[in-house]
């Protein structure tokens, strides 16, 4: 299989109210993606955990 995208990392600024957020690479399951929340005032980095912290749509070789 050839990947078309050598894309790893996408990072959003959150603002509070927006729960959304898409997935511009195609992956296959959501355990392969790892989501960490970084605060701005601190920097501090919290790994999130899937279905407890979020949750995820897509997959199958899709974005999401």
């Amino acid at each position: 299989m050839t990947l078309s995208t050598t894309a790893t990392r996408v990072a959003y600024a959150g603002d509070g109210t927006t729960t959304a957020f898409p997935i511009p690479f195609t992956f296959f399951d959501a355990d392969e993606l790892e989501v960490i929340e970084r605060t701005a005032a601190t920097r501090a980095e919290i790994p999130r955990s899937l279905s407890a912290d979020y949750t995820v749509a897509g997959g199958n070789g899709a974005t999401g």
